[in-house]
């Protein structure tokens, strides 16, 4: 969220957060919700260093790979999240 201020980027997150909250405990079993939110932290994680995102992407990436470990969406945030400094380096300056 490099086009927000701080304050803002962080309403976002924690608005973000409360409707991944209501989407996990309306759904707690849909993987594909829990794939989308570890997506979302691992672009803020990606796209903000000073934001630690990818700690919850990974919270949710486990919970989805429980629920769905060989479907390739979980597959590809496997190789993605644990890879965040690499991606970052990537990343056009």
């Amino acid at each position: 969220m490099p086009d927000l201020s701080d304050g803002d980027a962080q309403r976002v997150v924690d608005f973000a957060q409360e409707m991944a909250d209501d989407a996990t405990d309306a759904e707690p079993l849909n993987w594909r919700i829990l794939v989308i939110i570890s997506e979302m932290y691992y672009d803020v994680a990606l796209q903000s260093p000073e934001y630690e995102g990818v700690e919850e992407a990974r919270f949710y990436l486990s919970k989805a790979e429980k629920l769905a470990p060989d479907r390739w969406e979980v597959l590809r945030l496997q190789l993605l999240v644990p890879d965040l400094e690499r991606a970052r380096a990537a990343l056009p300056k």
